[in-house]
């Protein structure tokens, strides 16, 4: 009663909407996201961190004044959709392959695809695209972009051809990590077999240098517990084994540890040829942070400038490059990231592709209309050339004045007649 008494209706309302306005301001500030990638639920700040919606008219600004130009794409989540239930169904589509093919038929761009799958997969998908690169397994194996002698040059560790069920030209693959040990697989699998055969709808996974256990077609609060359950399980068994188990979107993953698409990123960036002034790097789920902390310590950027392509706070002790290039690093949903921009689904980032490739068509147009094959052809030198000079039409006449002064010196008398030769009088 003595609340009832002293809170008058006017102040309960003028006090719900304050409430309300605030818990409106706060939900622009914050994004409600599953952090924990589907199994718990947190509230996570975004205003800190420099969060952006990608401006793409930017992006194309910065594609078209760009001469190298790397690509650090995943694909599923990013490029195209993924469905939980069936993780192994998903595949490129006609479209986003056409789009890869203008992209790496541009003599400016370098792709690599990096993903989970395995390198057979990722053959027989974008194999026919010559010029592009693939990292398989998180970046265990790795295929230089090029073809042929290409690749070769940059295979320096273990070497391993696939070829594809197509026929397409064998591929060169290499070994991120010579001395990594996969002893644990064998171990892993048995524990993740267990699961399977105890949980209808699930399944697990096995590649060469790790172990999946899909849970997407699993009641979410049960999945959550069993996910948890095994990962516990696997650390606490595999502590003594080098390998990480990580929680993935409706997956539990272990691999080896010190090997993801941060490590591969590092070594495309350092055994490149070319010095790249604008990456765009896109994915969207935690194993493509690593991709985006790589990029955030290969080029330590000042962000305080308002295209400052990096999120990371400023660092005193950092060597900052002025001639750093422009780092788009992009991620999928709207979530805490180590990326500085985010798109909203694999439907915003295919536009964003297309514009692009749409930009190498102008520029592969305008060249072959120039006939042209370098984009900067050499300008042919231009030469002056000095005024002829003057010479008189009669040169073997000698001017009437010339002799006439002749003979004044020498005292000789003498008479001038045009009409006749000059002779001395006698």
């Amino acid at each position: 009663m003595r609340i009832i008494g002293t809170h008058a209706i006017n102040k309960w309302a003028k006090s719900f909407v304050s409430d309300l306005a605030a818990v409106t301001e706060m939900d622009h500030r914050m994004a409600a996201q599953g952090f924990s990638l589907g199994l718990t639920f947190e509230l996570s700040d975004l205003s800190g961190r420099g969060l952006k919606k990608l401006n793409s008219e930017q992006l194309i600004r910065k594609y078209r004044k760009a001469c190298n130009r790397l690509f650090l794409l995943d694909f599923e989540g990013t490029m195209a959709f993924k469905d939980p239930t069936q993780p192994m169904s998903s595949k490129p589509s006609a479209a986003l392959l056409q789009c890869l093919s203008t992209l790496a038929a541009d003599p400016r761009n370098t792709i690599f695809i990096l993903s989970g799958k395995r390198r057979e997969i990722l053959q027989n998908w974008f194999g026919s695209i010559k010029k592009i690169g693939l990292a398989a397994e998180h970046g265990f194996y790795l295929m230089m972009a090029g073809s042929g002698s290409q690749s070769q040059m940059a295979v320096t560790r273990g070497r391993a051809k696939s070829t594809d069920d197509s026929g397409l030209e064998n591929r060169i693959w290499m070994k991120l990590s010579k001395t990594a040990d996969v002893s644990w697989l064998t171990s892993v699998q048995m524990i993740m077999d267990m699961y399977s055969d105890r949980i209808e709808g699930s399944f697990a996974e096995y590649k060469e240098s790790s172990a999946v256990w899909h849970f997407g077609d699993v009641d979410p609060q049960f999945a959550a517990e069993q996910a948890n359950e095994l990962r516990a399980h696997l650390t606490s068994l595999m502590s003594h084994f080098p390998i990480k188990v990580v929680m993935g979107s409706h997956l539990v993953e272990a691999r080896c540890a010190g090997i993801n698409k941060g490590t591969a990123v590092e070594y495309i960036i350092s055994h490149s040829p070319r010095q790249f002034d604008l990456v765009v790097c896109i994915g969207d789920d935690r194993s493509d942070e690593d991709m985006f902390s790589s990029l955030n310590a290969s080029y330590p950027s000042l962000p305080t400038e308002e295209e400052s392509p990096l999120a990371s706070p400023p660092d005193a002790n950092a060597v900052y490059q002025s001639d750093a290039p422009n780092v788009f690093s992009i991620t999928v949903g709207k979530k805490p990231s180590h990326a500085r921009y985010w798109l909203s689904d694999a439907n915003e980032v295919n536009e964003v592709m297309q514009m692009m490739a749409r930009e190498s068509q102008k520029t592969a147009r305008s060249v072959s209309m120039m006939n042209l094959t370098d984009p900067h052809p050499p300008v042919a030198p231009t030469f002056e050339v000095p005024p002829r000079p003057q010479v008189h039409p009669y040169p073997y006449l000698i001017p009437s004045t010339t002799i006439l002064m002749f003979f004044s010196f020498t005292g000789a008398e003498h008479s001038y007649d045009d009409s006749r030769p000059l002779r001395p009088n006698r």
